[in-house]
């Protein structure tokens, strides 16, 4: 059983790596925060509320499937609340997973560049500035996080990021 942890910028690949992984272990739950938060009606008048319940529901449905024994990706950008990860290890930590902590990174523009390249949703909340926001608070996290598993994508296509932590993941 094992509780991974993949978080990053947006375009840094979260969520397609979280789904190639999901794809190696059975009954394997795949918790993308950003999909609970988007499923509550209202949730971007309500952006601090939803995110507070979107991380509640994450730790919730993560500590039932941990519970009965099966493997849980979660997936997101976790930065300004760090607490969370450490919620997150502590429920692997008490149901007795592997954890692994990865926080996928690139170069600034390559980021933004993936960001725009994937295009921009325009009743969404991202856009090029609040790109770079993000970027800026993940190389804060990097610091805080020292157990966690750095990876960075630069020049890497999806194929390659997924092998290499693959490789860390079922040695």
């Amino acid at each position: 059983m094992k509780l991974i942890i993949i978080n990053g910028t947006p375009a840094s690949g979260k969520s397609t790596l979280a789904k190639r992984i999901c794809e190696e272990v059975p009954l394997t739950l795949n918790v993308a925060v950003d999909n609970l938060r988007s499923s509550m009606s209202d949730w971007r008048v309500y952006k601090g509320e939803s995110q507070t319940l979107a991380y509640n529901l994450a730790l919730g449905v993560a500590e039932t499937h941990l519970k009965s024994g099966n493997s849980v990706v979660v997936d997101k950008a976790i930065v300004g609340a760090e607490h969370r990860l450490d919620q997150l290890i502590a429920l692997g930590n008490k149901y007795g997973a592997e954890i692994y902590e990865f926080i996928l990174t690139a170069d600034c523009d390559v980021i933004v560049q993936r960001a725009t390249d994937r295009g921009f949703n325009p009743n969404g909340l991202l856009n090029p500035d609040r790109v770079v926001e993000l970027w800026e608070q993940s190389q804060e996290l990097i610091k805080k996080r020292d157990e966690a598993i750095l990876v960075d994508t630069n020049g890497l296509d999806a194929e390659a990021v997924y092998l290499k932590v693959k490789n860390i993941i079922f040695k």
